[in-house]
This record gives structure tokens, C-alpha cells and sequence, in this order.
């Protein structure tokens, strides 16, 4: 859980974006009922948004959208600040979380952001939540050799505002993270809309198995998730090779 929250500090406040920007990959995703999530929207952004540090002080938090809960995790530099981010109010607060609030102001913006790439809505248990993925560039990374690297997030909303979802032991929010995290954000849309535009047989294959109708069974994707990665993460087969986000691993 704490893993999960100090990836969160990593994300780096998202600054304004343009008209153009704004969810203009809208896709509503037909699932079949045994998924057990419904209203399911998959939204891509081309470009991506660039998301940088912003907010000063917690009094500036509204978290009204998804993207605004990811500038106040960005910009968090209190332990007031990370419990009102998340809906587990009683996360304990390591020593290396409290250093890094205390050098949050240190931070160079330009040199530590991250790209919003996609959000995945539905609805579970008459509860509505997001997850959201990311690439994100930081100079620590960068000195231990990674570069770019992904972040994926859950997010659930509370009233009239988003918090982020640590709960993760549900089988259903296990599943979705290994399904929205480990694609290519191309190629879990093409799976999300039914499409192969390129012809590719490794799509053609997994479509075919996952796709009830027009309908997604989730449970059929979450399948072929552990078959594709689980299994050849070490050898990388050519089907991996065309599956894999290349900044997962």
C-alpha cells in the first residue's frame, strides 16, 4: 500500500491543457454482466497531457476530476495533505515519505512530470471509480537507469470529489489492474472497441477469445493477461513483445 502511494508522489501536477486536450478519445466499453463493473468508458488522450507540480499549499485541492486528484498527490507535502488524498484515512506514514515531503518544494518541475495517457471509469457496487496511467520522467529514475516508467492509479468518488483507492485485495480491482496496466495504451483500446485495424493475428487471437458478441468479458482478458505475461515475461516472446507496455517493466 505504501509502495502505491509513494509512486502516487511521483506525479507531478498536471498544468492547463488545451481545449483539444480534453477527452477527445472517448469510448464507451461494452462489457459482458459476469465482468461485474458497468458504465465502462475508456478514455485515451493523444496527446498526452503533461502533468507538473502546481499547487502551493492544500487550501488550492479541490479534486473535483480525476486530474485534479493527480496535481494535489503531485503536490502533497503533509501528512494533513496525504490522508485527505486518500480514502484510507490510516495509512501509516513511513520516515522516507515524511523526508520527501520535506524536499517537495526542492523539486524541479521541468525535470519531474509525468504524461496522462489514459483513464478507465466505471462503476462497482454503486460505487463510481477511475483508474488512471501514466509515463513518468524523473531524474531518480534516471540515475538508477530506468528513464520512463508507468504508474497506474485507482481512484474513487466520494461526494463531489475524487480520492485515491488503496483497497486494492477485491478481485475486481486486481484484475483491472492487470488488464489496464500491462497493454500498450494503443492496444488495450483497439481491445476495448473490438478493432484491428493492422490485421494482426495476436489480436485477432485474443479478440476472439475474450469477446462475447459485441460484448468484453473482463474475466476471459484478465486470462489472457497472466497467459501472455505471467509466462513469457522472462523470455519475452513475440507476442509479449507486441502486447507489452515497454515502460511496465
Amino acid at each position: 500500500m505504501i509502495k502505491l502511494i509513494k509512486y502516487s508522489f511521483l506525479m507531478i501536477g498536471l498544468i492547463a491543457c488545451s481545449q483539444e486536450n480534453k477527452k477527445n478519445n472517448e469510448e464507451s466499453i461494452k462489457v459482458t454482466e459476469s465482468s461485474k463493473i458497468k458504465n465502462v468508458t475508456l478514455i485515451t488522450y493523444d496527446p498526452t497531457i503533461k502533468v507538473k507540480k502546481l499547487y502551493p499549499d492544500i487550501k488550492q485541492a479541490k479534486n473535483r476530476t480525476p486530474e485534479e486528484l493527480l496535481i494535489s498527490l503531485s503536490s502533497e507535502n503533509s501528512v494533513e495533505w496525504n490522508r485527505w488524498n486518500n480514502y484510507n484515512k490510516n495509512l501509516p506514514i513511513d520516515e522516507g515519505t515524511l523526508e520527501w515531503f520535506k524536499g517537495r518544494a526542492k523539486v524541479d518541475r521541468e525535470k519531474h512530470y509525468s504524461e496522462l495517457i489514459q483513464e478507465l471509469y466505471f462503476e462497482y457496487n454503486n460505487k463510481q471509480y477511475c483508474w488512471t496511467k501514466s509515463y513518468s520522467h524523473t531524474e531518480f529514475k534516471k540515475a538508477r537507469g530506468y528513464g520512463l516508467y508507468t504508474i497506474t492509479n485507482v481512484m474513487i468518488k466520494v461526494e463531489d470529489r475524487w480520492e485515491l483507492f488503496n483497497n486494492l485485495v477485491d478481485e475486481v480491482f486486481l484484475r483491472e489492474k492487470g488488464n489496464f496496466t500491462c497493454f500498450k495504451p494503443a492496444i488495450f483500446a483497439q481491445i476495448c472497441t473490438k478493432q484491428n485495424p493492422d490485421n494482426n493475428p495476436y489480436l485477432a487471437k485474443l479478440l476472439d477469445k475474450v469477446y462475447e458478441g459485441e460484448s468484453l468479458n473482463l474475466d476471459k482478458l484478465y486470462s489472457e493477461v497472466k497467459r501472455i505475461f505471467d509466462k513469457n515475461i522472462e523470455t519475452k516472446t513475440e507476442e509479449y513483445k507486441y502486447f507489452a507496455d515497454e515502460y511496465l517493466f
